[in-house]
C-alpha cells in the first residue's frame, strides 16, 4: 500500500500514531443468502435455494417469472446465492 494512501487513511479515522503490520488470522468469506424480495439471479442460471417448507437447501433457477428445481418441479424459495466456483484441478 502505498505511503500516501496510509497517510489519507490515517488523516481520515485521526490516527496519530503509525500502527505496526497486521496479521490477519482468519476471515469470514461466506457467500451472503440474498432475498428473493431483495433480488432474482439471472434468468436460467442455477443457484442454491433454501426451502423453508423442507428446511433444506436445493439447486434452482429462476426462470419465466418462476422457480424450478433441477427435477424440473416448481420451488417457492425464500433465499437464494450463487453457486460456488468448481474446484480447481
Amino acid at each position: 500500500m502505498s505511503e500516501t494512501l496510509i497517510k489519507k487513511i490515517r488523516t481520515y479515522f485521526g490516527a496519530t500514531e503509525t500502527l505496526g503490520p497486521v496479521k490477519i488470522t482468519s476471515y469470514d468469506c461466506q457467500p451472503r443468502w440474498i432475498p428473493v424480495s431483495e433480488r432474482l439471479p439471472e434468468d436460467g442460471v442455477d443457484v442454491l435455494v433454501w426451502h423453508p417448507n423442507w428446511r433444506a437447501v436445493d439447486i434452482a433457477a429462476f426462470q419465466h417469472s418462476a422457480w424450478f428445481d433441477v427435477c424440473g418441479a416448481l420451488c417457492v424459495p425464500t433465499v437464494w446465492q450463487p453457486l460456488p466456483d468448481t474446484p480447481k484441478e
